[in-house]
């Protein structure tokens, strides 16, 4: 095997480290076994189980790759000793990383199916069920998304999701005419429904809608219809409010949205990490961003814009964003982030875990339709 191909194998696979308050970062790990990503992973927790899914392959120009997943329990007194299970394949292909949640105790996937243009675009949605009498459980057959009324048909991709007072939330971008950010909420009998807070669902574009701007003017939307976007939404719910995160693509900076239960609102984005201009700028990454509330304060990490460097941001709302500083990881995809409990019971302790790929080394030819 050429050395390059070597490089560009192990730049696919997937490496794991962990921060601790008292201890920073720690260094990579490699996943043992064959896990290879294309891009971006998610993570959930659900009875302290970690599940990870992500897309395993291209296929040439297909728009879609199988998405496998996995999981782990951790016992052991090091965070770092995570001993994650084969892949297996969730049963469905996705043109995106999926979306990952712990919806309530039942964990909860969407995925991203895209069309040629005579066909509807859709988000497709599983769970997982638990395993007979011991087995490794299998995701039930997919569905495709429906609202309970539509306006317009929709275009939708970049999907995330999170479990919020009491109820599931989702997240995406409709690349429709006039379609913008959308907010739905699943409802006990698994009808999606427009969010509290938005106007049938969008949540405010070019100053329409409730809340503040989100797209904030057409070169926003015009960045989003014609190039998609360079990630999936992330989410995280800290000190009381949902947190809503995602690229803003060739603008080269961050959106970051909160929600309070009825109303969106716009919130600060992390600082450039390039400071060699003398003055600071939104220019923060290409891409997006892992993100998790973790010890009192929220959490991101992404790769620079410049550089496929990994920094590592905080917020709280008394002090802001911190100076970005590096992690000592390099990917030029946005990591996850999750917050999980390690060690024996009665002694567990806090962990928050990042995993990533390594640098990209492939650029697909309609690079516009997949991000993370």
């Amino acid at each position: 095997m050429a050395d390059d191909t070597k490089q560009q194998e192990d730049d696919q696979k997937l490496r794991q480290a962990v921060y601790t308050v008292k201890g920073g970062w720690s260094p990579s790990v490699d996943f043992e076994g064959k896990h290879y990503s294309v891009g971006t992973p998610a993570l959930a927790e659900v009875d302290g189980t970690l599940y990870l899914a992500h897309r395993s392959s291209r296929r040439g120009d297909h728009t879609t790759s199988p998405v496998v997943w996995t999981s782990c329990t951790p016992t052991s007194s090091h965070p770092q000793e995570l001993q994650w299970r084969e892949n297996d394949y969730a049963g469905l292909e996705s043109a995106e990383t999926p979306a990952l949640v712990n919806d309530n105790g039942t964990l909860r996937m969407v995925c991203t199916d895209l069309h040629p243009p005579v066909l509807a675009d859709a988000l497709q949605e599983t769970h997982l069920p638990d395993g007979a009498n011991g087995t490794r459980p299998r995701w039930a057959r997919s569905t495709v998304i429906k609202r309970a009324s539509f306006q317009s048909r929709q275009h939708p991709i970049a999907p995330g999701m999170a479990f919020f007072k009491g109820e599931l939330n989702l997240f995406y971008i409709d690349r429709a005419p006039n379609g913008g950010v959308r907010h739905l909420v699943r409802d006990a009998q698994g009808t999606w429904n427009p969010a509290a807070g938005t106007d049938d669902g969008r949540i405010s574009r070019s100053g329409s809608g409730s809340g503040s701007p989100v797209i904030r003017s057409e070169d926003d939307h015009l960045i989003l219809t014609r190039w998609g976007w360079p990630g999936n939404f992330v989410t995280a719910v800290h000190d009381g409010k949902l947190h809503l995160f995602t690229g803003r693509s060739l603008a080269g900076n961050l959106l970051h949205m909160v929600y309070d239960g009825t109303t969106w609102n716009a919130g600060a984005v992390p600082r450039n990490f390039d400071k060699a201009a003398g003055q600071e700028s939104e220019i923060v990454t290409r891409r997006s961003t892992g993100l998790a509330s973790f010890a009192g304060k929220l959490h991101a990490v992404y790769p620079t814009e410049k550089s496929h460097k990994l920094v590592h941001s905080t917020w709280t709302e008394a002090t802001g964003w911190t100076d970005p500083v590096p992690t000592g990881h390099d990917s030029s995809h946005a990591p996850a982030l999750l917050p999980y409990k390690y060690g024996p019971a009665g002694k567990e302790q806090e962990a928050l875990l990042l995993v990533h790929r390594g640098i990209e080394r492939y650029e697909p030819k309609n690079w516009h339709v997949y991000n993370g």
